[in-house]
């Protein structure tokens, strides 16, 4: 065993103790056939020794672990059937170029680095890393090849970010950590993928997908408010992460790569859900950031409109401005009852220019509309840039004399259950009502009409057979036809699906 030696083996192997390789040089266990290496012992086994094996096919089957006391290299499928592979300072290296990671789970990952290797080729490869040996220290991350040639390998791994220093959110630059408009003020810290390149790129490019397991921070009110941002390997500066959006790509709205949840088509749930950004050249550390609002060149606290009386009153609040040049606030009303708002506007106010301490803004309108509207913040740049706020709703009422229309929702929140909406004082007899449910952004979930029973009463269920996604949603149910005074009766109310 001078330079190099090699055992055949065609068939499986089962280890259930530790294993060991001191020979003078690198074994590797190859045969006619494809063989395969199982470790199914029922304590941690240990893989190592003064030199590495070059298995082929690699099993771990052990729900204890295996932990690697040297670094390890597999030339064909690495399958997880049960348990982690720990690698401590080493390396698991899977030197076969394809796809070949497999079974892979938050039960069943690497925790430590991963060496993979990769030829130019359009395949998308699994990279299941973690940073501890819990379920919720994993963190699956994919590698989408587009014909990259000059790197035979990425090396990688995942830890979380103790924010503190320059690692924290304050320092995110906002001309930097900017995708679409949309400033991203939350890196989330959970996972902070490493991706290092085996060699240098000289044409073609690569995309990621970091998965959102267990990033506590998100979930479905964030659809389409998140997205990878990207810093130097060296760097511990939060004003390092940039999105790139010059030069990169993320997913179109309503695909995968922008949501919480994986959705068909259709609008089944597949999976888990990701962020997605192609079109990168070189390698660093990658992380997944958010924004807090609705995309706007600044960083808004908040916005609301709360209805005192006859007047609504006006507030919202900022932490960052760029290039403020002023403020509209607008409202609207539904066009004839059909869900399509009118904006109209009601006032104007001067912005900061440009500033990153916290501003209060205050004012009000004195002729709100009869029945239900809609509040909303514009912005505009000095370069006549616009952008918008969320939405806020305000029902100022006028009734007829029979009993006020109005609806109760229980349980609300549902959490993983039906949710009731019905009403409680008796409205008109077998009248048509229309029925609308929309999320925080008023796009319309559900439009249908629905009609009282002869003591004019009605009871509609949602979230039966878990149709609605987590999130906040208003449901509205108003009349059909004008009352004597020309107003619709409606009624809106917030709920919560958990």
């Amino acid at each position: 065993n001078l330079s190099s030696s090699s055992i055949q083996v065609d068939g499986l192997i089962q280890a259930e103790k530790n294993w060991n390789n001191n020979a003078t040089a690198s074994t590797a266990l190859a045969g006619a056939t494809i063989g395969t290496v199982e470790f199914s012992g029922s304590t941690n086994q240990n893989i190592g020794g003064t030199t590495n094996t070059v298995f082929e096919n690699f099993t771990i089957n052990n729900s204890a672990g295996i932990t690697l006391t040297s670094s390890q290299e597999v030339s064909q499928d690495l399958s997880f059937t049960d348990g982690i592979i720990t690698t401590n300072a080493n390396t698991i290296i899977c030197s076969n170029t394809g796809n070949s990671i497999t079974g892979y789970s938050d039960q069943k990952f690497i925790y430590g680095n991963l060496r993979k290797y990769i030829t130019s080729n359009t395949l998308t490869y699994s990279l299941p890393v973690g940073y501890g040996t819990n379920s919720s220290d994993y963190h699956l991350a994919e590698f989408i090849n587009n014909n990259l040639t000059g790197v035979t390998g990425i090396n990688v791994s995942v830890n979380t970010i103790t924010e503190s220093g320059n690692n924290i959110d304050s320092r995110l630059d906002p001309t930097k950590a900017i995708q679409d408009g949309t400033i991203l003020v939350n890196a989330l810290s959970d996972a902070e993928w490493l991706i290092e390149n085996i060699g240098t790129p000289t044409s073609g490019s690569y995309g990621i997908n970091l998965y959102v397991n267990n990033i506590s921070e998100l979930s479905s009110a964030d659809d389409f408010e998140f997205c990878i941002l990207k810093r130097p390997s060296s760097s511990n500066d939060y004003a390092d992460w940039e999105s790139f959006d010059a030069t990169t790509n993320i997913p179109s709205d309503n695909q995968g790569g922008r949501t919480y949840i994986t959705y068909d088509g259709g609008g089944f749930p597949l999976g888990d859900g990701f962020a997605q950004r192609t079109g990168y050249t070189s390698f660093s550390k990658f992380i997944i950031a958010k924004s807090r609002d609705e995309a706007l060149p600044i960083e808004l606290l908040s916005f609301n409109a709360k209805l005192n009386n006859d007047i609504v009153n006006l507030s919202w609040e900022t932490a960052i401005e760029i290039n403020n040049d002023y403020f509209t606030v607008e409202k609207a009303k539904e066009v004839n009852n059909s869900n399509e708002l009118k904006w109209e506007y009601v006032l104007n106010k001067p912005g900061a220019g440009n500033s990153n301490s916290i501003i209060n803004y205050i004012d009000f309108d004195n002729k709100p509309y009869k029945g239900i509207s809609y509040y909303r913040l514009k912005q505009t740049d000095y370069d006549g840039k616009t952008s918008y706020s969320n939405i806020e709703v305000i029902n100022y009422q006028q009734h007829d004399s029979y009993n006020k229309f109005t609806f109760i929702a229980s349980p609300n929140p549902a959490v993983q259950e039906a949710l009731y909406i019905y009403n409680i004082n008796e409205y008109k007899h077998n009248e048509k009502l229309r029925f609308v449910l929309t999320d925080m952004l008023n796009r319309i979930i559900i439009n249908k009409t629905i009609i009282t029973d002869n003591n004019g009463f009605f009871r509609i269920t949602l979230n039966e057979r878990e149709q609605l996604k987590p999130g906040m949603y208003i449901v509205k149910i108003s009349s059909i036809f004008e009352n004597n005074n020309g107003t619709y009766d409606s009624h809106l109310q917030k709920i919560v699906i958990e």
